[in-house]
């Protein structure tokens, strides 16, 4: 992307600085520019890498612990454009994923969240997302961990279930 350069041959009024950041940014890729919104930041191909950055700055892992450790991925944002553009990149992958808005409520404004609540779904894109996370790597590695954890747990107890089923067939099978 080229840097954007304002000429300095004469001052600028505030409006006119504006007007030329948006002449200037307008035609690039991955811009989005328009009068109500402004320029965004939303490529036309969203990467893993890209999507590490919007997820530290505007995402948040959540590890319920009161129900079997379940992590869950939220992103919130008014603009539903950048949200969009993950779904799409996340549901090509095969990853499910929930996008709903928020009304305005007090001083909030109305948002859009866009959710991936399934454990699996959690810890494809925390993998994905793991090497290019700054900001959120540390709660992403444990909210990992605790997936893991939780795996091997329930692949205990049906290890489990699955010998006392076995045990009891057998004692069945005697009489």
């Amino acid at each position: 992307m080229q840097e954007t350069r304002i000429p300095r041959d004469r001052p600028l009024a505030a409006g006119e600085v504006v007007t030329q950041l948006l002449a200037n940014t307008s035609g690039q890729e991955g811009r989005a520019c328009d009068r109500q919104g402004g320029c965004g930041s939303v490529p036309q191909t969203v990467s893993w890498e890209w999507l590490a950055g919007f997820f530290d700055g505007e995402g948040h892992i959540a590890i319920r612990r009161e129900r079997n450790r379940c992590v869950g991925l939220y992103i919130g944002q008014v603009d539903k454009r950048p949200l969009s553009a993950i779904a799409t990149f996340l549901t090509q992958r095969g990853v499910k994923v929930g996008m709903y808005s928020r009304p305005a409520k007090g001083n909030h404004q109305a948002s859009w969240m866009l959710t991936v609540a399934s454990k699996s779904y959690s810890e494809y894109v925390l993998v994905h997302l793991l090497p290019f996370l700054i900001v959120k790597h540390n709660q992403a590695h444990e909210a990992l961990l605790t997936i893991q954890e939780r795996a091997e747990i329930n692949a205990k107890y049906h290890e489990g279930a699955i010998v006392r089923d076995l045990k009891r067939e057998y004692r069945i099978g005697d009489k």
